[in-house]
């Protein structure tokens, strides 16, 4: 009794998840670069699955390195659409990365937050002075523009994905729910 008592606990006890990708270079001379975006793209996860993730979904990272070089971020690209329970990503880090992925994300409905497409405002100092710190205790180093930008397109694709829940009656969306621009 006890065996089977246990049992139903651990397949209740497992948190429901949704999964997102980042691809960066995180080998090579672009490195640095790389995990800078890692720590930051972290962070935020770790803070949204603090207060119970996205509707009760705690949210995964799939990071794959794309050595900062276009052929390898299609590559990686078509990687992140093998996970079907990948719904969105964050990168690539340089121009000619995007470029090279961009269409097989958008040939796949998935939606794609790129730091270039973030603009930093000085209006939330308070909110960028919480997320220094907090970027410094979790990597050891401070941090940098990109982080900023990296981490605020996380949150963006957070809020993207939370968007299309409420659209779609709070159940797990769809990477094309998540995509739309409604």
């Amino acid at each position: 009794m006890l065996i089977v008592l246990m049992g139903l606990l651990a397949c209740n006890g497992a948190p429901q998840t949704l999964k997102i990708g980042l691809v960066a270079p995180f080998e090579g001379l672009d490195r640095a670069m790389g995990y800078e975006a890692l720590f930051a793209v972290k962070l935020a996860l770790q803070e949204r699955n603090a207060v119970g993730g996205i509707k009760g979904y705690q949210i995964e990272l799939v990071a794959l390195n794309d050595f900062n070089d276009p052929t390898e971020a299609q590559v990686q690209a078509k990687a992140l659409l093998a996970d079907p329970d990948v719904l969105g990503v964050v990168g690539h880090l340089s121009s000619a990365t995007t470029m090279a992925a961009q269409p097989i994300y958008q040939a796949a409905g998935l939606a794609v937050c790129t730091p270039e497409d973030i603009t930093i405002t000085t209006t939330h100092e308070q909110t960028d002075l919480n997320f220094a710190k907090a970027y410094q205790k979790l990597s050891g180093f401070p941090p940098t523009p990109r982080a900023m930008l990296v981490y605020k397109a996380t949150n963006i694709l957070l809020n993207s994905i939370e968007k299309a829940m409420l659209i779609n009656g709070n159940g797990k969306p769809s990477r094309l729910a998540v995509g739309s621009k409604e």
